[in-house]
């Protein structure tokens, strides 16, 4: 393109400025199709996250959906979501389709226009070169190739920035999973836990549990009962510190539950969930999560303790089997 201008300056300098001015009109119609295109393209990614978590959800929950009859409601709400997707990518065609090619088609025959104009009043004065009007007409097609060259590629890009920016949004994060904390690494061994005064808010407003205070010796069973959001899950999502604590105290054998390092806890602590997941594989590969050392007894014993024997004749086979 800068060659393009230097060959139109050493042939007729006046018209080459006179076509100069669409350099800047190209870099706003550049800056216009960025600004609005990046917001339809933000919309079309949001409504295609949305659109993929209902599915997902819907065949997870396909169950809870049929046991209350939630199947018209689900469909229309995927339908809204997916009509809001519809939309949004209406909107990005139609900005494509006015913002990229055509406009400037549009300034490339305004362009010729002003060199068909110069030339013809220049032959009412005097002869005009032919040739140095076909090479105008000529250096301006090769101008303008590649900036449509460059507008189609934006499309491209524009939806690449839209995209990269959900990526780092999600990794500039600043929030980071609790650790360990201080030099003193303890270790595990009578196992008696201990709530002392524990607060906690998941969102900093709402407090699902206030001034919990309780403690479970070795050896010893206790139960938490309460309705739905009274703070149970939470409990257990402190004990095993998925969250950072920041109000009371959690001690293991006296010692905070901040000093213990990660190891230490995932091999002290269990946690057994109401609501199972078998992983791909055979019923001893997800009892072992794949650990070595364990034997086919040790995992019929442990079928056997929890009652899971009772459902086969045959354990051992349950346990080979998939």
């Amino acid at each position: 393109m800068i060659g393009t201008f230097v060959a139109m300056f050493y042939l007729n300098s006046t018209l080459a400025l006179y076509c100069l001015i669409f350099l800047p009109l190209l870099l706003f119609v550049i800056h216009l199709y960025r600004k609005v295109s990046s917001k339809f393209y933000e919309q079309v990614s949001a409504k295609v996250s949305e659109i993929n978590a209902k599915m997902s959800e819907s065949v997870q929950g396909m169950a809870i959906i049929q046991v209350f009859r939630q199947e018209k409601r689900m469909r229309r709400e995927f339908a809204k979501t997916n009509e809001q997707h519809f939309a949004a990518g209406m909107k990005a065609m139609k900005a494509d389709g006015l913002l990229l090619r055509p406009i400037v088609d549009i300034l490339s025959l305004l362009a010729i226009s002003i060199v068909l104009l110069f030339f013809g009043f220049q032959s009412f004065i005097g002869p005009v070169e032919l040739g140095v009007l076909y090479a105008f007409v000529n250096y301006l097609d090769r101008f303008f190739e590649p900036v449509n060259q460059i507008m189609q590629r934006l499309s491209l890009f524009q939806q690449a920035i839209v995209s990269a920016g959900r990526v780092f949004k999600l990794m500039d994060q600043t929030e980071y999973a609790p650790s360990q904390r201080g030099a003193h690494l303890p270790t595990v061994t009578k196992g008696e836990v201990a709530f002392s005064n524990v607060t906690f808010s998941y969102d900093g407003k709402t407090n699902v549990l206030k001034n919990i205070t309780f403690a479970v010796q070795k050896g010893q069973t206790i139960a938490l009962v309460g309705h739905t959001g009274s703070g149970k899950s939470s409990i257990i999502n402190l004990l095993m510190r998925f969250y950072p604590l920041k109000h009371g105290a959690i001690t293991i054998d006296g010692n905070e539950l901040s000093s213990f390092n990660e190891k230490e806890l995932r091999e002290r602590l269990g946690l057994v969930l109401q609501d199972s997941f078998m992983y791909s594989g055979t019923i001893m590969s997800n009892i072992t999560l794949g650990r070595s050392g364990y034997t086919e007894d040790d995992v019929r014993a442990a079928c056997q303790f929890v009652g899971l024997i009772v459902l086969s004749r045959n354990c051992l086979e349950l346990i080979k089997q998939k």
